[in-house]
């Protein structure tokens, strides 16, 4: 049967007391079959072996990382305040100053929902930024609501400015981007090079402010790609035979100063080509004249006259 020793030391003087627990139950202590110490002389514990992860190595000098009562993580901050928080460099204010931020549910209302979860980019530039640090990108899930799902905001800014939100995922996978991609010049920003919108939709045609009659709108469509314009339209101009000339208005995009094709079937009679100009004038000239019977006479108008334009510009 093994024995336990309890041994003193020769040249010391004090007298090692080991004390019970304030219980009633038996206890056993089983020590280890190892040749060790226990603690240091300062009860760090630095000498206990066996008792390390393999990977992770420490020589900190202070606390290095906090874990709170709210189960946020700080690392080189002692009081975090979000569900993970780095501390910045060596800048002002760093003590206080996360370099990254990852944020859960704010409780808070972000537009038309709320957040549900976030990393936050900050940045204090010594010599550039003085006092706190800026934050300078952020990217956010918001959900909106049930039905329309979790989408996902992308926020950048500068020095000089607030952050503000540049690119959107929706739930659906639609991609909404602030001022446009630029293509075809590699990681280069160029205005030439700068799809910056795309946009369809419908108008509607009427007669110009003072001109009698009225146009009645069957199909009218557009679609713009950057600044080209396509528009489609299909009607009647009713009754404006009381004008010296014809001139319309209501286009989406306003036309450069040229003229454009038009075509009107005149009371299923004829055959009328028009040109129309950026201000919404209507010239035209007949078939049965051998193209030469040009002007702006609205004799060719009567009760209902159908008319099409199809034509794409550079608004």
């Amino acid at each position: 049967m093994s024995k336990v020793k309890i041994q003193g030391n020769a040249s010391g003087t004090g007298v090692l007391t080991v004390t019970a627990p304030n219980t009633s139950t038996d206890r056993t202590i089983t020590l280890p079959d190892a040749t060790g110490t226990l603690l240091t002389t300062t009860g760090s514990g630095a000498n206990l072996t066996g008792v390390g992860v393999d990977g992770i190595s420490s020589s900190a000098d202070a606390t290095a990382i906090t874990i709170n009562s709210s189960e946020q993580v700080g690392i080189g901050q002692t009081s975090p305040a979000e569900l993970l928080h780095l501390k910045g460099g060596t800048g002002n204010n760093s003590t206080a100053a996360p370099i990254v931020r990852i944020q859960k549910h704010s409780g808070g209302a972000v537009d038309d929902g709320q957040t549900i979860g976030g990393m936050s980019f900050w940045v204090n530039d010594d010599g550039v930024d003085s006092g706190a640090p800026k934050e300078r990108a952020k990217i956010i899930a918001e959900s909106q609501n049930t039905s329309s799902g979790t989408r996902l905001e992308f926020w950048t800014g500068n020095s000089n400015a607030a952050i503000a939100e540049q690119m959107r995922i929706q739930a659906d996978g639609a991609v909404i981007v602030n001022n446009g991609i630029t293509l075809g010049n590699g990681l280069t920003y160029a205005a030439a090079n700068t799809l910056d919108e795309y946009e369809e939709g419908t108008f509607t045609l009427a007669m110009y402010s003072g001109q009698s009659g009225t146009i009645t709108n069957h199909f009218a469509k557009y679609t713009k790609i950057g600044n080209t314009v396509t528009l489609n339209f299909r009607g009647t101009i009713n009754n404006a035979t009381g004008n010296s000339f014809v001139r319309i208005s209501g286009f989406p995009f306003s036309l450069a100063n040229i003229h454009y094709a038009a075509t009107a079937n005149y009371s299923n009679r004829q055959s009328v080509q028009l040109f129309m100009s950026n201000g919404g004038y209507f010239y035209y000239q007949t078939t049965t004249v051998g193209g030469n019977n040009q002007g702006q006479d609205a004799g060719w108008l009567d009760a209902s006259t159908g008319i099409a334009i199809n034509v794409t510009y550079i608004a």
